[in-house]
């Protein structure tokens, strides 16, 4: 199958990265990768040592298509519609973007490879463009991220219209009930025209809605935390050696909720005196889409309210609060996540977080307590085991960190052990299993068993024409 996305192999992004994975080790002879690299479209294929350029998107274009997808429909999609800034010009420029990339993959499709892997909410219209200029394609999608719970009413045009050309695909995938049924709903209500069958999760009649939560590359993340290394050797690191510490690592976005979280910890410390110079909150947390005013001004809100805690609680020998801007590898990542003995996981909204599974995987001996907001999509796998915490509420986030800190070891392993039996059952290749064999052979057999119908009603009514 191919795979068509923004991102392409080795790119960041959580879906892209598990994509890079699998191509790897699991990719069929003769598929490609199709994605955009600056201002080119790409093709990646194993058997060529370099992508091929199989056209390109003007620079304007390219512009215009980021500020909407950023500006519009991250914040729309993710419930959050007070950041939602929409202009007609990029609109037009989104369908500009998903036109051109569309005209270039249809004229590249090989005549033995029609089944396409869609992945990323840039690419929402191709599934429509494709089905229209490629013969006999077949694309499946995986929307990695929320599908809004409400859409504004001056925003359900262009949300609708993603609807419907999504629905051209035979299967869109989620990583949530919840997040499927939204899709459903909003096309019940939206689309007048598209039927929905609540019983078996199709709508119009051919798309199939299913829900697969992404899963990890379990083997690797075990095997990168128990590497005999010590982490704190590294000069970004040192000053968390021999103190217990938070740990939190995701983007300064307003998704995020990590404003929220700088002032839980300040009320932490004025309610628990004790853990002053006793420990510290690490925060791996870069600087997302700089350029774009909404995320340019929580960044500096964030940076502000970092500023004020240091103010307040800093030491000459310690720090309340270690952030690390610049990117830190998986390798090491998995160290700190093995080293922590709590993680904070505490979004108000968010597709999956993968950060959450990481972590689980790589406790080891001394196992850690993991604390997860309902927001997070990894909640509906995880959240029975973890430490619940609630980002608006910040006194009770607080208090939850303190009771993680002094959580009795055996809990923490039987929490931990049943997590990652959670992780056991749905791995990366697990995931891709499903939308790579069984989904394509179940709508097969789906197709084969209603035109079989068909025709035992045609043969039917020809046989009643002629008594």
């Amino acid at each position: 199958m191919n795979i068509v996305s923004y991102r392409g192999p080795g790119m960041a992004g959580g879906v892209s990265a598990a994509l890079s994975t699998l191509w790897a080790v699991e990719h069929a002879q003769g598929s490609r990768w199709y994605h955009m690299n600056d201002t080119a479209i790409k093709a990646f294929s194993n058997e060529n040592q370099a992508p091929q350029a199989i056209g390109a998107i003007p620079q304007m274009v390219i512009d215009g298509h980021y500020r909407f997808c950023n500006e519009f429909l991250w914040p729309v999609m993710h419930d959050m519609p007070e950041y939602a800034r929409y202009t007609a010009a990029d609109h037009g420029l989104y369908r500009s973007f998903n036109t051109i990339f569309s005209v270039h993959l249809s004229a590249a499709a090989r005549w033995w490879s029609r089944q396409y892997f869609v992945q990323d909410y840039q690419l929402a219209l191709l599934p429509e463009l494709l089905a229209s200029g490629v013969k006999n394609v077949e694309s499946f999608v995986f929307w990695h991220i929320p599908w809004p719970r409400s859409v504004e009413k001056e925003h359900l045009g262009p949300i609708a219209e993603m609807a419907r050309a999504l629905l051209k695909a035979s299967a869109v995938g989620f990583h949530t009930q919840e997040y499927a049924a939204s899709f459903l709903r909003f096309v019940e209500q939206n689309l007048a025209d598209v039927s929905v069958d609540w019983t078996n999760f199709l709508a119009g009649g051919t798309t199939l809605v299913v829900v697969a939560p992404l899963g990890i590359d379990l083997d690797y993340w075990t095997k990168a935390a128990g590497r005999e290394l010590d982490i704190f050797e590294d000069e970004r690191f040192r000053s968390l050696k021999g103190k217990p510490f938070v740990l939190s690592v995701d983007r300064a976005d307003y998704t995020k909720a990590v404003a929220e979280r700088l002032e839980m910890i300040d009320r932490f410390f004025e309610h628990n005196p004790s853990w002053v110079g006793q420990m510290t909150f690490a925060q791996v947390c870069g600087r997302t889409r700089p350029g774009l005013a909404a995320f340019d001004d929580y960044w500096i809100r964030c940076r502000d309210l970092a500023d004020r805690l240091k103010q307040r609680w800093a030491s000459d020998n310690w720090q309340p609060l270690l952030w690390i801007e610049t990117p830190v590898c998986q390798d090491d990542l998995a160290l700190l996540y093995r080293e922590t003995p709590v993680m904070l996981v505490n979004p108000v909204r968010d597709g999956l977080n993968l950060t959450a599974k990481e972590f689980v995987a790589c406790q080891g001996e001394r196992r850690g307590v993991l604390l997860l907001s309902a927001g997070a999509g990894a909640w509906h796998e995880l959240g029975y085991y973890t430490i619940p915490v609630d980002p608006q509420r910040t006194k009770r986030m607080a208090d939850r960190v303190c009771a993680a800190l002094t959580m009795r070891p055996s809990e923490k392993l039987a929490r931990v052990d049943l997590m990652r039996e959670k992780l056991k059952a749905n791995t990366l290749h697990h995931w891709w299993c499903y939308f790579n064999e069984a989904l394509p052979e179940r709508i097969a057999i789906t197709r084969a068993g209603k035109w079989a119908a068909a025709h035992q009603q045609s043969s039917l009514r020809r046989a009643y024409t002629r008594s």
